[in-house]
């Protein structure tokens, strides 16, 4: 299942779960525009043929959060456009919408966050690879968890996480990111505990074969 189509199913399951109760949150929302205008003298960072360009931006965001006793709702969703004074510059338009939920049993408690972005890819891969082509990057993820209290300091948990990137540019390597967290715990007190955590991970570029890693790590707070 690709990434896009995990996080339509996982909106249709908020949708149908959390969201029937909406009326008995209390919300607050928070909004905004960012105005920028900016000049740089090596865009490419090129050793030779430097290209000098002024940009002008302009981003708008908006929040809105609903909480209760048990449970919480944090929607964010955010736009951004960048115009460039040098043609051979494409300009740049992206988006990000992310949902990050959460519900707390008394003994199962659970957590979905979801969210997709499109971004420049001469400001995204310029970090992850120093490439500063021009094109999009369009990147879903969906990472839900549980955590099960087994009695008063027995607990286990489960964090899985898929990350789907995808470019508009064939010279960049789309990939899919799967990452998944099990574990034990155990409370000593209120104040300590330990942990125990199996940590397992696959890198699947789509012109490769995937690359895996497993870790164990032991965590004792005081």
């Amino acid at each position: 299942m690709s990434g896009k189509n995990l996080l339509v199913l996982a909106f249709t399951l908020l949708q149908l779960g959390l969201w029937t109760n909406v009326w008995a949150y209390d919300w607050s929302n928070d909004y905004g525009i960012d105005l920028n205008a900016g000049q740089d003298e090596n865009f490419r960072l090129a050793e030779t043929n430097e290209i000098d360009t002024t940009s002008t931006s302009i981003g708008v965001f908006a929040n809105l959060q609903g909480r209760t006793e048990v449970s919480s709702i944090d929607l964010t969703l955010g736009a951004n456009s960048t115009r460039y004074s040098e043609s051979e510059i494409d300009d740049s338009d992206g988006y990000n919408l992310s949902l990050d939920t959460s519900r707390r049993g008394e003994r199962l408690s659970g957590s979905l966050a979801v969210s997709a972005a499109s971004q420049s890819t001469t400001q995204t891969e310029l970090l992850d690879s120093g490439n500063v082509v021009d094109g999009e990057r369009e990147t879903t993820s969906i990472a839900p968890g549980l955590s099960y209290q087994l009695d008063e300091r027995n607990s286990v948990f489960a964090n899985p996480n898929v990350r789907d990137v995808t470019y508009d540019t064939v010279s960049l390597v789309e990939y899919t990111d799967t990452k998944t967290s099990v574990g034990w715990g155990y409370e000593f007190d209120e104040a300590s505990d330990l942990s125990i955590t199996l940590r397992t991970s696959e890198y699947d570029p789509e012109d490769d074969e995937p690359t895996d890693r497993n870790s164990l790590s032991l965590g004792y707070k005081i």
